[in-house]
């Protein structure tokens, strides 16, 4: 787990890599994982340096893109995470929680960056669980396109609700493993060709 791996990543990191399928691979996490916000404690050259250590090596072993899913709280191993990231993709939903828990972390980020001196990334919102039928989820969708601050960084394209995606994590698999028709489908297809710059083919 990454509690182990990056303390040595140069002997862990290609020991621990599990290969989903073709160039799909992943490091597998924890609940051990846990304690890194008490390993990276009071250690800031830890905090700076750990997540970027190990993408380093995984760029070395030729991996081209590396996703890092961090739990929703600005912890020590969230910091380190932040320091390695090219790009910061932040999911956000309907609810007043989500766009307060928004606002606190494009500021924290860009507090972050400030501290250790880093180029800041770019920052993208992506807006999911939206129903469309729902007055909330319009209004919220519409509040943070109409903001000044957040609308420059939101997604052109959003992640619909969809009752496929809990019984694809129920069954282990990807959104993209069921041929059955599903919008969530459609939608994460559209938000990764977004994110890496690939067209969509239209006949």
């Amino acid at each position: 787990v990454f509690l182990d791996v990056y303390k040595d990543p140069v002997k862990r990191v290609k020991s621990s890599i599990i290969e989903i399928e073709p160039n799909l691979s992943i490091l597998p996490s924890s609940l051990n994982n846990g304690l890194l916000d008490a390993e990276f404690s009071g250690k800031p050259d830890r905090i700076k340096n750990s997540v970027v250590n190990v993408c380093a090596e995984l760029k070395k072993l030729g991996f081209s893109l590396i996703v890092i899913d961090c739990s929703p709280s600005l912890s020590a191993s969230v910091i380190s995470s932040v320091c390695a990231s090219d790009t910061i993709v932040i999911p956000v939903g309907s609810d007043i929680f989500s766009r307060r828990g928004l606002e606190l972390t494009v500021a924290e980020i860009k507090s972050i960056c400030a501290t250790f001196n880093l180029p800041l990334p770019a920052i993208k919102i992506l807006f999911s669980k939206y129903d469309g039928r729902e007055k909330l989820s319009l209004e919220a969708l519409t509040e943070v396109a109409q903001d000044s601050t957040f609308s420059k960084y939101l997604f052109p394209c959003m992640i619909r609700t969809c009752s496929e995606l809990p019984k694809a994590a129920k069954n282990g698999e990807t959104i993209f493993a069921n041929f059955k028709n599903c919008t969530a489908r459609e939608d994460y297809d559209m938000y990764a060709r977004t994110i890496l710059g690939i067209q969509t083919v239209t006949d």
